[in-house]
């Protein structure tokens, strides 16, 4: 999982690649990159678009 807040990875996954740490992370190796807001929201109305999102970029990877 990455922060994908605007201005938080302002080179984007994708332009990480000439980055030799970020290279070697296995994730970033097996293409398995799931973006995520690190801004929790205070409600769990909020909150369940964004789990169920999670739920189904995991459940490609699996």
């Amino acid at each position: 999982m990455y922060d994908n807040r605007g201005g938080s990875l302002s080179l984007g996954p994708d332009g990480l690649g000439g980055v030799p740490t970020w290279a070697q992370l296995p994730a970033v190796k097996a293409g398995k990159l799931i973006p995520w807001n690190n801004e929790t929201p205070f409600s769990y109305q909020r909150f369940t678009p964004q789990l169920t999102e999670l739920a189904a970029a995991l459940n490609k990877f699996a």
